[in-house]
């Protein structure tokens, strides 16, 4: 029997032309340094987002940005002043 090259399915996706959403909000913050002191609203990170690298916030987008501000929050790199909404 002749064996098959291994070739999965997980590599055929191409990458992201962008950074991870964590990696953007951080970006996101530290060039709003006058409102990071009280926050950075998640309207404000969505219109970051949209303008430095082109990506259209759609659903699945705005899934992604509130999984990364919960991730950065339990792993600490996020304070939620109010709480995670």
């Amino acid at each position: 029997a002749v064996k098959k090259a291994s070739s999965s399915d997980k590599g055929s996706k191409s990458a992201p032309s962008h950074p991870p959403y964590i990696d953007m909000i951080k970006e996101c913050i530290a060039d709003h340094r006058e409102e990071a002191r009280i926050g950075v609203s998640r309207p404000q990170i969505k219109k970051y987002i949209e303008e430095k690298y082109k990506i259209e916030i759609g659903a699945a987008q705005n899934t992604q940005i509130s999984r990364a501000i919960a991730t950065g929050n339990d792993k600490g790199f996020f304070v939620l002043p109010k709480g995670e909404n």
